[in-house]
């Protein structure tokens, strides 16, 4: 692929958009992610380039790991919230 140019994940999704005739989302997976979208590319995402897949496993295993100890803590917040609530 040549040179994507100075904002490459607009300039790509719109050349994988044409490529498939459909649109398509790049997310920059080094850039800083919520952990809900952590998980769900994880989940639901397609890999289109791996190059090191020790490093992607590490990825994954990062964001899985970021992912569920966010849920525990969300959980448990919710449940002090429904405890404190007036009712």
């Amino acid at each position: 692929m040549d040179k994507i140019g100075h904002w490459p994940a607009f300039e790509l999704e719109a050349k994988l958009g044409r490529a498939v005739r459909g649109m398509v989302q790049v997310t920059v997976l080094n850039a800083a992610l919520s952990p809900l979208l952590g998980f769900e590319i994880v989940k639901h995402g397609v890999v289109l380039l791996d190059r090191d897949q020790n490093l992607r496993m590490e990825f994954e295993n990062r964001i899985l790991r970021y992912y569920h100890d966010w849920r525990y803590f969300l959980k448990r917040q919710m449940k002090a919230e429904v405890y404190l609530s007036p009712h």
